[in-house]
């Protein structure tokens, strides 16, 4: 019985942990796949601005909405926000490879998503 029990509390409390992650978590993994898909995207050399800005809108607006008056930002848990930090840092500079290519539509679009969400200015 004490075994049960025991194994019940540890079942209990490793839901309690699963379901202690920040609001912004899953809105914000959506944003890491959306900008890794893009990112291949260009690799690929197949890039399309405006399909970028349809499909980033709606993950854009609500992260906007989770962000937090008092802190001016995105709360998510660290493990996120490295993540998110890898994926905004590379679809950047494979944005920016683009734009020395002459394109500078990834930089523009990506620019267009994030303005709301970051004190960053655009891209010259």
């Amino acid at each position: 019985m004490r075994k049960i029990a025991g194994l019940l509390a540890f079942v209990l409390v490793a839901i309690m942990v699963a379901g202690c992650g920040a609001k912004a978590d899953a809105p914000a993994r959506k944003w890491i796949d959306f900008l890794d898909k893009h990112k291949a995207a260009i690799d690929a050399g197949s890039f399309d601005a405006e399909a970028f800005k349809k499909e980033g809108q709606p993950i854009a607006d609500e992260l906007k909405a989770l962000k937090d008056p008092k802190e001016d930002k995105i709360l998510m848990t660290q493990s996120v926000l490295d993540e998110w930090n890898r994926a905004n840092k590379e679809f950047g500079a494979a944005a920016a490879k683009l734009t020395k290519e002459g394109d500078p539509s990834a930089e523009m679009a990506f620019f267009a998503l994030m303005s709301d969400n970051t004190s960053e200015d655009p891209p010259k």
